[in-house]
């Protein structure tokens, strides 16, 4: 009865390790559930987050049309922090792409929040709600391609002086400017490959509810408590093989405390 407590005091404190994303997933709502019953599927103030991926700090005086030039710092893959705002659900960017040779486009999902990470204190990102609920932590590549295209999208918009220079060289009649395209066209395209890569919509938060987790996901990290599921490992329900003993080893060194 006292579980969803203890897993929700601290960054480190407490940690519910399992074999599978699916089994980390039921644990994590069944938290939510306990904690916060209104917001089972949402994020709220107070909750844990653990994340996936290096993601840039938004700035406090982010506007959402100047596209990318506010983003510097980063939360980097595996900081865990502690939600203390979320933009309303009113606030979400909802941005519609569409594929080739798909019949209706992809949506793409961003909301705003503000979490203290340790080493960071408290910093403003921009995260995928559909990532945090989902039953996997995964994206599909329709997800992916459609937020590569939108990140390209936008970074051609910001350099369009030079994309329309290249344009006036491509179609210009004066060989020395002919020859300049191919340099100019080379340099466009890095510096698009750069700002996709740095773009804080390509780079949105993945974000998962880290009461609970995978040993895979919690090795090399630490928590004074360690609550560990051990019915099964990873590779499958079997407790006499090397594999699951190595599950049982990981999860130990997780603790500081208590196992």
């Amino acid at each position: 009865p006292n579980l969803p407590n203890e897993l929700s005091k601290g960054y480190f404190h407490a940690v519910y390790l399992c074999a599978l994303n699916e089994a980390a997933h039921r644990i994590n709502l069944a938290v939510k559930q306990a904690l916060r019953p209104q917001g089972v599927h949402s994020l709220e103030i107070g909750d844990r987050v653990d994340f996936h991926n290096r993601t840039p700090v938004v700035t406090d005086n982010y506007d959402p049309s100047e596209i990318n030039g506010q983003e510097s710092s980063n939360v980097n893959a595996g900081d865990i922090g502690v939600v203390e705002w979320v933009s309303d659900s009113d606030q979400e960017e909802v941005h519609s792409i569409l594929l080739k040779g798909r019949d209706k486009p992809t949506d793409l999902r961003f909301r705003l929040m503000r979490c203290k990470v340790p080493g960071l204190d408290s910093v403003n990102v921009r995260y995928l709600p559909d990532y945090l609920i989902a039953e996997k932590p995964e994206l599909s590549s329709d997800h992916l391609i459609a937020m590569n295209i939108f990140a390209r999208e936008q970074a051609e918009r910001e350099l369009g002086d030079l994309k329309d220079k290249i344009s006036r060289l491509k179609e210009s009649e004066i060989e020395v400017e002919k020859s300049r395209y191919k340099t100019e066209k080379e340099r466009f395209d890095l510096l698009v490959n750069r700002r996709v890569m740095g773009s804080g919509y390509f780079n949105a938060a993945r974000i998962r509810f880290a009461y609970a987790m995978t040993v895979h996901r919690g090795q090399g990290r630490e928590w004074s408590h360690v609550i560990l599921n051990a019915e099964r490992s990873s590779g499958g329900e079997s407790h006499h093989n090397d594999e699951y003993f190595r599950y049982l080893y990981t999860a130990a060194t997780c603790s500081s405390a208590k196992l």
